[in-house]
């Protein structure tokens, strides 16, 4: 019954740290785009560009900010969205948030408490319709694919630019096979104390 009990502690204790998640500087980075003014957005045509990132099998992420990388020429405001995917280009709007454009830098969603199950999701970085100023691009590790917006009556079509995206928060996993574990040794644990009585 001693040497259950430590087996116990040890799955226990393994269980829990695997379960409590992974906080990191940023689950996705793309890193500073080397040319920061890489590709116009906004204006007459509305030009807006979309990233696709993976939350894996099994796991939560829980967000808490979400950034592209911007440079200003006409300022006005930029639009950060999170979107859903459609046949591996950008859907439906999930969350989108204004920000004033000032200087070039990462601008977007920010103060963020939002859990994403598993799937493909985009992050599009759309422009004023009337001002033109810029994404940066080829980024050191961009995300694949990526995707293009040249105003009507074009549509999404599938591109390769290197945007700068980074999104901030905690991968959680999913913690099956530590439950299952659990359960296995409250079996043992509840046939060992029968044997016991039964003695």
């Amino acid at each position: 019954m001693k040497k259950m009990s430590w087996i116990s502690l040890v799955v226990i204790t393994v269980c829990l740290l695997s379960s409590s998640g992974l906080s990191q500087a940023y689950l996705i980075d793309t890193g500073t785009p080397t040319m920061p003014a890489g590709a116009a957005i906004g204006g007459a045509a509305w030009f807006m560009y979309g990233a696709q990132f993976t939350v894996p099998e099994g796991n939560t992420y829980v967000i808490t900010s979400i950034q592209g990388y911007y440079s200003v020429d006409e300022g006005g405001s930029v639009y950060t969205s999170l979107v859903n995917d459609v046949s591996g280009l950008p859907g439906v709007s999930i969350l989108s948030s204004a920000t004033p454009l000032s200087n070039s830098g990462w601008y977007g969603l920010t103060g963020l408490n939002l859990s994403l199950s598993s799937g493909k999701y985009w992050v599009v970085l759309i422009g004023d319709p009337f001002l033109i100023n810029y994404v940066g691009t080829s980024s050191p590790d961009p995300l694949s694919p990526e995707a293009q917006w040249y105003g009507p009556p074009v549509n999404w079509v599938t591109a390769s630019r290197g945007l700068g995206v980074r999104i901030d928060g905690q991968a959680i996993a999913t913690p099956e096979p530590c439950i299952i574990l659990l359960l296995g040794l409250g079996l043992i644990g509840l046939a060992e104390i029968r044997n016991k009585f039964s003695n």
